[in-house]
């Protein structure tokens, strides 16, 4: 049987329409929705003479965003490391398209020392992760299965390491930051949120633990099977 003519998917924001063009905040973004990322990354680009204006990567796993050049992640990262809600050394990043629209997040990944933010990759696709960020790589779960086991590893090592009630409280006033790393802490002038990370930090007495150190350990504990998810945990 003859093929019907294919159609240009409708411009709308009904999420009854897939697939369908999504155009959203007031101009600032245009979303094509429906197509399996693998796949539009092959086909969808951004015309040359629009490339210093727009940026366009695969997101999620059925998404195409087209944004204006420029803004992506890392400007909210470094408004947030301007104010002190932010402290480089002492936070860390997930998200699981490194190389598309989560690359924002990964520019402190390989700072120096007291300065990191370690971007932890929970990609279920080895090839949308950089060769460069393999030892942070959670590879054997599933986005939000590799988020939880590295979470909760943390949370782990923060209690064994520190005092659990200490943790305990500054976690539950709503306003701490994760926060573990080197160096005093964020300055006097900074946040309520960064003034309680500081304090964490101080709490817990972990002040010679590198952040870097400790993501790469846990993850290289979920990968190999020695931890275990919250699910399976319950």
């Amino acid at each position: 049987p003859r093929l019907p003519a294919a159609r240009p998917p409708p411009v709308t924001d009904d999420t009854q329409h897939v697939p369908r063009v999504e155009v959203r905040g007031s101009n600032a973004a245009v979303v094509w929705v429906g197509i399996p990322s693998a796949i539009a990354e092959r086909y969808h680009h951004v015309p040359k003479h629009m490339l210093l204006r727009v940026d366009g990567k695969p997101t999620g796993r059925m998404c195409f965003d087209c944004v204006p050049a420029g803004l992506d992640k890392s400007r909210v990262v470094a408004h947030l490391i301007r104010v002190g809600d932010v402290v480089p050394g002492c936070a860390l990043a997930l998200g699981d398209r490194p190389a598309g629209n989560d690359e924002g997040l990964t520019r402190w990944h390989r700072a120096h020392k007291g300065a990191e933010i370690p971007f932890i990759a929970v990609s279920e696709h080895p090839a949308l992760v950089p060769d460069w960020m393999a030892d942070t790589h959670v590879r054997r779960l599933s986005n939000a299965e590799a988020s939880a086991a590295v979470l909760h590893g943390l949370a782990d090592r923060l209690v064994a390491l520190g005092d659990a009630d200490s943790w305990a409280q500054t976690v539950g006033d709503g306003s701490a930051r994760a926060s573990i790393g080197s160096g005093p802490g964020p300055e006097a002038e900074g946040s309520a949120g960064a003034a309680a990370a500081g304090r964490a930090v101080k709490d817990l007495n972990i002040g010679d633990l590198k952040i870097g150190e400790l993501v790469r350990e846990i993850v290289r504990e979920v990968n190999q099977g020695q931890r275990l998810t919250y699910d399976k945990r319950e």
